[in-house]
């Protein structure tokens, strides 16, 4: 007969190392993950800043964006971990305006963002028109 003294005692040690490189890769993976979300938060609101920034350049017009507005600057709280910059050329001839907005993670400085597109001024003599309607709306209920 084969004696099987301490057959339990190695069972158990092998079982443990098992659960604990299970555990230690679950808990790894699980940090992965945490990191990653953490990472698309802030790119999700990276990619809000900068569609902010290109509005308001649309909404002036690119001629008047940089008297309404600074270029470059630090938003405020919530999102005061973030600073932004635009920079907005003019196109060549007839061409559209060729707008750029960089957000930057204000902690290492890193680019975040960075959108490029083309904004035209706006059509007709007068920019920043009084759409108020010329006969007034009545309502019927």
């Amino acid at each position: 007969m084969v004696s099987r003294r301490g057959f339990a005692l190695v069972d158990g040690i092998v079982a443990g190392v098992l659960l604990g490189t299970g555990l230690a890769v679950i808990i790894g993976l699980a940090g992965r993950a945490l990191a990653s979300q953490r990472l698309g938060a802030e790119l999700h609101k990276a990619a809000m800043l900068a569609d902010e920034q290109l509005n308001l350049v649309l909404a002036m017009g690119p001629e008047r964006f940089g008297s309404a507005f600074d270029a470059r600057g630090r938003y405020e709280a919530p999102f005061a971990d973030f600073s932004y910059e635009v920079t907005v050329r003019p196109g060549e001839g007839s061409r559209p305006y060729i707008v750029e907005a960089i957000i930057r993670r204000q902690r290492d400085n890193g680019v975040l963002a960075r959108v490029q597109t083309l904004i035209s001024q706006p059509a007709g003599e007068d920019p920043d028109p009084d759409r108020k309607p010329q006969q007034t709306i009545e309502r019927v209920r």
